[in-house]
């Protein structure tokens, strides 16, 4: 496989990864603010204090979206430029 072929499926593999944290991220957030919602209705029906959760949890996950969206740029250019360096690190290494 040539090696433009292989960066392809690396970004692509990482780029499936990244959306499969954020699904499992989703799922546990509307999960757990179900469950907010139930157990406030139970005891505190007067006093919503389920909705600063959802706030806060919503406002985190919202900025995790974006950076999934626009592709994380800073991390995955970070993360490729650190592999790379360990890379030739790591030929120069065995070549002496």
């Amino acid at each position: 496989m040539k090696t433009l072929d292989k960066e392809k499926r690396y970004e692509c593999i990482k780029k499936v990864e990244e959306l499969q944290e954020f699904y499992i991220h989703l799922v546990v957030f509307i999960t757990v603010n179900i469950a907010h919602f139930v157990l406030n209705m139970l005891t505190t029906s007067n006093d919503l204090w389920f909705v600063f959760s959802l706030l806060a949890w919503g406002i985190g996950l919202s900025v995790y979206s974006l950076v999934i969206v626009l592709g994380g740029k800073w991390g995955s250019r970070w993360e490729d430029k650190k592999i790379k360096e360990l890379m030739k690190k790591e030929d120069k290494d065995i070549k002496i």
